[in-house]
């Protein structure tokens, strides 16, 4: 609901939902059986497959668009993708985003989270208007797309987008508070400044910065 408040519209690009807790084994994304037989992979899906190469792939291995062909085709072969569905992964945007320098600021980093869950109580009346309690809380979950520590020991927060539409107004609109809760969810769980974030665009190899903004404390302030 907090998503759909502060989203300018409905993505069908954009998962629909995020765990709360960090899987015992790596997850296996699965399209229910009806969707695979449509034979057609809709927005959502696509974008989800995306995040999932994102998460599984070495990053210690060979990044090129010749070696991220052989690395996709290992993931179907392991269950991480099903079969042909490594004709949809656009190979060439994930090659170009480990070209950028924030790629390759993260491909140094000192220690790395991928696919990092979180979950966190904030101050309803920040989100909800109606509420007049200052003390109630809404309950926030979602999962950080990257995290690192960079080679001067900052934290910097990623996340991957494949809208189709990215100009930097609309893409601020759109995911600026989500940039906002997650940069604050990360510094109240670890008690560290979240020093850079930003949201990297697939269609267009963009990076697209969010300066940093007033963060929420447990007391709503």
């Amino acid at each position: 609901e907090i998503k759909q408040r502060f989203a300018e519209a409905q993505r069908e690009e954009e998962p629909a939902s995020l765990p709360a807790v960090q899987p015992a084994e790596p997850a296996i994304w699965r399209r229910p059986q009806f969707l695979q037989q449509k034979g057609r992979l809709s927005g959502a899906e696509r974008g989800t497959l995306m995040h999932s190469v994102m998460q599984h792939i070495d990053l210690a291995g060979d990044l090129s668009t010749a070696g991220l062909q052989q690395q996709i085709a290992g993931l179907e072969q392991s269950s991480v993708l099903l079969p042909g569905e490594e004709r949809v992964i656009d190979i060439p945007a994930i090659a170009a985003f480990f070209a950028t320098e924030l790629g390759q600021r993260l491909l140094g980093a000192r220690r790395m989270w991928r696919e990092l869950p979180f979950s966190q109580l904030l101050p309803a009346a920040e989100f909800f208007p109606a509420v007049q309690d200052q003390s109630a809380r809404t309950f926030l979950q979602g999962v950080i797309d990257v995290l690192f520590e960079d080679e001067q020991g900052r934290l910097v927060l990623v996340d991957y987008k494949t809208d189709r539409r990215t100009d930097d107004d609309t893409m601020r609109r759109r995911y600026g508070k989500q940039i906002q809760l997650y940069a604050a969810a990360v510094e109240s769980i670890t008690g560290r400044e979240v020093a850079e974030r930003y949201i990297y665009m697939f269609s267009t190899g963009r990076v697209l910065a969010f300066p940093r903004t007033h963060v929420l404390d447990d007391t709503g302030k």
